[in-house]
């Protein structure tokens, strides 16, 4: 530049003088050159930079030399920072190359005539069982209030080879689950799947004649039906435990019957069969028909714990009234047109008396669970409901104390049914007959009203708090209430479509594919 420049040694002072005479003479205007702001003299040298060029590329060997190091977090080889202050441009440097190689593959390359080392970090591959375990273990075990859902863990790791139907069952419901709650049908494939290799191996196993006594097959049948419950097959029922729910139904009693009769019966007995009993009972009530099918085999069941299932005191009443009033009404009263067809006035009167006991019994059942329930948080939990439910929270409260009314809705409907009979024979013979205190459509109206509390307080509907996990295990084990309350007289269009409505989004949201037919029908 010129504004840097300095005269040579030696240059005379004339022809600096010349110099100056011939810029005078020119015809252009005279510019003086511009004065840099900030001078900067030759002598210094910058601080990151060799003086000249040969140092420099000395210095660069030197760097290129230096030991390399492996890095893992990108899977690229960098060499070792050196003291001199030029390393950080040199690793730059190198970074740079690396970065841009690293699309290329596995093509070796070199830097300055030397390899570049290309590692690429091992991919972690986590197959759809893995996230849907979890998934189904905080859905239905983690806060269930029935034991047997609360060990579905243990079952599944006691053998984890590939030769476990418990196993491939367990994947089955959980990837059926997920498919149902995330709409992935690529997941219900692979449920499936796992469906039929549990379905090979449970076979395999009970043709064993070590291995069939093996307490994994109860569990096996246990998610079977499960799986059948989540996927939701479309019927004309309701609910059908022989075609829809339960498939292995038949295959399960016999099962049941083959451990007791060979003294292998223990606690895995007893809480599948206990559930089972419980589908049964489901069954038979929301159909309303005289005879279920599953219902008819169960009751010839022996087991270490009586004959047929698995029912308290108050239920089985309210199970002996219902076959006692389908007889009257369905079977004898089909069976003719006659004012006498439904048999004696005082046999039904006797029917009727034996309701309202139930109607009684039953909100006193209600009652005590408020008492009991709140006693047994400090201490061992209380099973209720035929010992299905055990009593650890106020949603376990709710959801026990929602079957008892459910019952108590519909033992209530049948005296109300029984007493407009007695009304209408009165009237036909003329006997005058004098009918004691009967329940009114407002008691069923309000009974009603009651188990859509409990629903609210379990599902935590309208400003109710409720938990946020296990919402497909609380949608499965209101089933039952939430069907009766909606196909009761009691109910009403408003009613009924709110409790619809509720059921779709629930049981739509928690993947429960029999709610979904349910609540579509």
């Amino acid at each position: 530049m010129a504004s840097l420049a300095r005269p040579a040694q030696g240059q005379s002072r004339a022809e600096e003088k010349r110099g100056k005479s011939k810029q005078r003479d020119t015809s252009k205007p005279i510019q003086k050159p511009r004065r840099p702001l900030f001078t900067v003299s030759q002598h210094r040298k910058a601080p990151a930079y060799p003086a000249s060029w040969a140092q420099r590329w000395k210095h660069r060997q030197q760097q290129l030399a230096a030991p390399r190091v492996h890095s893992p977090q990108y899977g690229i080889t960098i060499p070792t920072p050196a003291e001199s202050p030029a390393s950080s441009s040199a690793a730059s440097s190198t970074w740079a190359v690396s970065r841009r190689g690293t699309p290329r593959g596995d093509e070796d390359m070199e830097v300055d005539g030397q390899e570049l080392e290309l590692v690429l970090p091992a991919n972690v591959d986590v197959g759809p069982e893995v996230y849907t375990l979890g998934r189904f273990y905080t859905n239905y075990a983690t806060t269930a209030s029935i034991v047997f859902f609360n060990r579905l863990p243990a079952h599944y790791d006691a053998d984890l080879s590939d030769a476990s139907h418990t196993r491939h069952a367990t994947h089955a419901v959980a990837l059926a689950s997920a498919s149902r709650q995330l709409r992935q049908s690529g997941l219900m494939v692979e449920a499936r799947r796992h469906y039929g290799k549990a379905i090979a191996r449970l076979n395999q196993a009970l043709k064993d004649p070590v291995r069939v006594r093996d307490d994994s097959n109860l569990v096996t049948l246990f998610l079977f039906g499960m799986f059948e419950v989540i996927v939701g097959k479309r019927s004309s029922k309701v609910i059908d435990l022989e075609q829809n729910v339960f498939p292995h139904g038949v295959g399960g009693l016999q099962l049941f019957k083959f451990r007791a009769e060979h003294g292998l019966t223990n606690e895995v007995d007893k809480g599948s069969f206990t559930f089972f009993c419980h589908a049964a009972l489901m069954e038979m009530f929301i159909q309303r028909e005289h005879l279920a099918g599953i219902w008819t085999v169960l009751e010839e069941v022996e087991t270490p714990w009586g004959k047929g299932p698995i029912l308290e005191p108050l239920v089985r009443q309210v199970v002996d009234f219902k076959k006692a009033f389908d007889f009257k009404v369905q079977v004898q009263g089909s069976s003719s047109s006659d004012a006498g067809k439904f048999g004696p006035p005082e046999d039904l009167m006797e029917l009727v008396d034996g309701g309202v006991s139930l109607c009684g019994d039953l909100e006193a059942a209600v009652t005590l669970l408020s008492f009991s329930g709140a006693n047994s948080f400090s201490g061992q939990p209380q099973k209720v409901f035929n010992g299905l439910f055990s009593l650890s929270s106020e949603v376990s409260i709710a959801t026990a104390r929602s079957h008892y009314r459910s019952l108590k809705v519909f033992v209530l409907e049948r005296v109300i049914d029984l007493g407009n009979i007695l009304k209408e024979a009165s009237e036909s013979t003329g006997d005058g007959m004098e009918l004691g205190p009967l329940p009114t459509w407002a008691d069923g109206v309000a009974a009603v009203e009651e188990v859509l509390d409990d629903i609210r307080i379990v599902f935590g509907l309208e400003g109710k708090e409720a938990p946020t996990d296990g919402l497909p295990y609380r949608t499965m084990t209101m089933f039952w209430p939430m069907v009766l309350v909606r196909t009761s007289c009691f109910a009403g269009p408003h009613n009924g479509r709110w409790v619809a409505e509720r059921m779709l989004e629930l049981t739509s949201e928690s993947g429960f594919g029999l709610g979904v037919e349910a609540a579509s029908l």
